[in-house]
């Protein structure tokens, strides 16, 4: 735990608050230490670190549109859909998402840096 909280505040002070959490692996890896993962879930279970999950764009060339028709709810899905229960399957498809490993105070300064400038931007 004391490895990946020493890793992740040196990231930070090179301008990273967060890890994709491959690179945090190896970097424990290189360190010494045995089970990476345990050593990261440990970090986040004292609450020194967070998992944040960051989406990734699409490929190019696809459209949620187009990979709509492939879970099989068709017409008949969509007219269920209005009915109640199958209002979750018009969301947005599920779309993959990069695994970041972040120190919670830094991450929490980010968020709250962003939520202001979104006021701000909102605001004007």
């Amino acid at each position: 735990c004391a490895v990946t909280v020493w890793l992740l505040e040196q990231a930070a002070v090179a301008g990273h608050t967060a890890l994709d959490l491959p690179v945090l692996a190896e970097a424990l890896g290189r360190r010494g230490v045995g089970d990476a993962e345990a050593a990261v879930q440990a970090a986040v279970a004292e609450g020194d670190a967070l998992v944040l999950q960051d989406p990734l764009e699409e490929a190019p060339g696809t459209t949620p549109a187009a990979d709509a028709p492939r879970d099989g709810t068709g017409a008949g899905g969509e007219a269920d859909g209005d009915a109640g229960d199958g209002a979750g399957t018009e969301e947005e498809p599920e779309r993959p998402v990069r695994i970041l490993v972040g120190l919670e105070r830094y991450a929490m300064a980010e968020e709250s840096l962003a939520d202001g400038l979104a006021r701000l931007v909102n605001a004007a």
